[in-house]
């Protein structure tokens, strides 16, 4: 017979994550040195890995897409994905990932932010575009977002003040 299976559920947010993070010296929770710890990155990125293995706990970060699933297994809750989670981890199926720096995550968030603003302004622009043609003003002047675009948008008199004001907003 292999190990003894304990689950703790953490919940999707940083209250209970330092909840349980709380717990732990006070042995409310018994998770020892020699123990392994199977975590879903999903659930708190990285932070939770580094806390625990700053506490001395091997801690194996399973890849989502690598956990075996059964094709009949359906239905997803937090307590079935934990217990599967803890047989992969006994029966030694789990592989765990790479854990990345704290400087390559700061890249990567910085990434990801910078690539959304871009399809914001992307957006933004579009939209302006659309209201000047549903009002019948079309630019000919070049290519839209030059310098000489922008001035002209600054310069557009519209028949009701709502429209400039639309625009300025």
């Amino acid at each position: 017979m292999g190990p003894q299976i304990v689950i703790y559920l953490i919940r999707r947010n940083d209250y209970t994550r330092s909840s349980f993070l709380n717990l732990l010296p006070l042995g409310r929770f018994q998770v020892y040195k020699n123990d392994i710890t199977a975590l879903d990155p999903r659930c708190f990125g990285f932070g939770l890995f580094r806390q625990l293995s700053a506490m001395g706990v091997m801690v194996v970060l399973a890849a989502p897409g690598l956990i075996p699933r059964k094709p009949a297994d359906r239905i997803k809750t937090d307590r079935r994905d934990a217990h599967s989670l803890a047989l992969a981890l006994r029966a030694g199926q789990l592989t765990g990932i790479y854990i990345p720096t704290e400087q390559d995550e700061s890249v990567r968030d910085y990434l990801r932010m910078y690539e959304s603003l871009r399809g914001d302004v992307r957006v933004c622009k579009q939209r302006i575009l659309h209201f000047l043609l549903r009002r019948g003003i079309r630019y000919d002047g070049g290519g839209p977002w030059t310098v000489k675009h922008r001035h002209w948008l600054s310069t557009l008199e519209f028949s009701q003040a709502r429209d400039r004001q639309t625009l300025d907003r």
